[in-house]
């Protein structure tokens, strides 16, 4: 079992103790609930309320298996727990952080950022919505206001408001929209339309 130190709230930093130890101290209320712990070796200190391993969670209530995030070894904690001390290394693991254990396999774990990551930047539109708002609203550059392409929406737009009652520039708006949803495959943020 890992040992940690353990700062109460308004009290001196006290360790390292055995987790044994804080458990049984835990389960007598002699640990405020507003106390922070830190593995020994590391540096984060999380919310000791937070750390399955010192509350006591049931055994039956353990069911979250992750991967650790510095020895790659396989870990459980309790499924309310945010964190997991890997018995291994004594790395802390925020189990938000690492990707939940798969079934077994030969290659290392791979951890994906979600798509909504930030910095992350999807496409607004797809290829197809981009291609029907072509057809049947072209004229009026709505597929490219859509798709982040505001110049060529408000160029198409000026064109059918101001001269819509001339065929020559409607006709060359048709053939300009016509070109567009055949060639163009990217939005207004150079990203590739789906």
């Amino acid at each position: 079992m890992a040992r940690w130190y353990v700062k109460p709230p308004g009290a001196e930093t006290m360790g390292p103790v055995d987790a044994a130890k804080l458990q049984g101290a835990w389960k007598r209320q002699e640990v405020p609930p507003e106390s922070i712990v830190c593995a020994e070796g590391s540096t984060h200190w999380v919310p000791f309320h937070a750390v399955a391993e010192l509350v006591g969670a049931p055994p039956a209530a353990v069911a979250t298996a992750i991967r650790c995030l510095r020895c790659h070894v396989q870990i459980s904690g309790a499924p309310e727990a945010t964190v997991v001390t890997c018995p291994y290394c004594g790395n802390v693991n925020n189990v938000h952080a690492v990707a939940p254990m798969a079934p077994p396999m030969s290659a290392p774990m791979l951890v994906v950022p979600p798509m909504s990551a930030p910095g992350h930047v999807q496409p607004k539109c797809s290829r197809m919505a981009y291609v029907l708002l072509g057809l049947f609203l072209g004229g009026l550059g709505i597929h490219n206001f859509v798709a982040g392409r505001k110049g060529a929406g408000i160029a198409q737009l000026l064109i059918t408001l101001v001269t819509g009652w001339l065929i020559v520039p409607l006709a060359l708006v048709g053939v300009w929209v016509l070109i567009e949803i055949c060639t163009v495959t990217t939005d207004g943020n150079g990203m590739r339309m789906s």
